[in-house]
């Protein structure tokens, strides 16, 4: 029987990622794991903390090489969100030359299990949730420095926990389903659950239209993180 792990919006590197989700991830994934997919926003390059480039990049990288190097036997699946895409960052992806480590601008689907990080369909255009039209560059503009402290402030006064409430998932799952059915109606027949995150609002097993959706909630602080454990039975 063949396990994976999924979980998204770490948001590492900004001011409001919780501290001890490193040390949460290590003991709540299974060593023996066979797959862990990664599913956007692992990083945020838009509010890191390094205000340098290179630094910022090469802390991600080395992050990852990490992982890859603690979970030996598992593979290692990693989906850009809107908060860590960019070609700056894909270039850098593109340098980790390993057997067990594979990335994607948008989605992976293992078996029957659709993973993305949920921004693409649940955007303004609804475009393919399967392209990533225009990945930005890196960059720390001056004005982020007066916005991220604004942003702090939300966060400690818990606002932030109600906008996520308003993403549910009777709302969120059933425009995925629509994107995915307009503009992949194969792939849809063939997949049985759709794992996403992005909306920061976790929740399992969601049935809608014959699918199961799950969303993996965030680690930033004062929201519920909700990484799951994925067990391919057989179906």
């Amino acid at each position: 029987m063949k396990t994976g792990f999924v979980f998204s919006d770490l948001h590492l590197f900004a001011n409001r990622a919780n501290a001890m989700v490193i040390d949460m991830l290590h003991r709540m994934v299974p060593s023996h794991t066979d797959y862990i997919v990664m599913n956007g926003d692992i990083f945020d390059f838009k509010w890191a903390l390094f205000r340098n480039k290179a630094d910022t990049l090469e802390q991600a990288k080395n992050w990852l090489l990490n992982l890859i190097n603690q979970f030996e036997n598992t593979k290692i699946y990693y989906i850009m969100g809107n908060h860590d895409c960019g070609q700056d960052w894909g270039n850098v992806l593109d340098t980790i030359q390993h057997p067990r480590f594979y990335w994607s601008p948008t989605h992976f689907m293992i078996d029957n299990r659709l993973f993305l990080h949920g921004d693409l369909p649940l955007g303004k255009t609804k475009d393919s949730p399967f392209v990533r039209q225009n990945p930005t560059s890196i960059n720390y503009p001056l004005f982020y420095t007066t916005l991220d402290k604004v942003y702090n402030l939300i966060v400690e006064t818990k606002i932030h926990r109600a906008v996520s409430q308003y993403f549910s998932p009777n709302r969120t799952v059933p425009a995925i389903h629509d994107v995915l059915e307009r503009h992949h109606p194969d792939i849809l027949k063939n997949i049985r659950h759709v794992y996403f995150g992005h909306t920061h609002h976790p929740f399992s097993s969601y049935e809608h239209k014959g699918k199961l959706f799950y969303n993996t909630g965030s680690a930033v602080r004062y929201l519920k993180f909700n990484p799951l454990e994925v067990i391919h039975e057989q179906e």
